[in-house]
């Protein structure tokens, strides 16, 4: 059964990592992916971009957005909701 889901969630879990494993990552290392629990109940993973000075941890809520990084491929990732830091 498919259901929309509206992109937002709470971090379940999440690896910072500091070797690049793709070539969009080369020039963020470190960079940080996290499992997350969306408000609908399945569990994803993406990249968080959080602005300079923004901390998150487990439990921080995030929406979700995705970025074309090339001409083929987009990019889910999660930026913390406003407020959260």
């Amino acid at each position: 059964i498919w259901c929309e889901a509206n992109g937002k969630g709470v971090i379940y879990s999440f690896v910072i990592f500091h070797r690049s494993f793709h070539p969009y990552y080369d020039d963020k290392i470190p960079y940080t992916v996290a499992l997350v629990e969306l408000d609908e109940g399945p569990r994803v993973m993406g990249h968080i971009e959080a602005k300079a000075g923004q901390d998150y941890q487990v439990g921080s809520v995030v929406t979700a957005n995705f970025k074309k990084i090339n001409k083929k491929n987009e990019l889910l990732y999660f930026q913390l909701e406003c407020g959260e830091d």
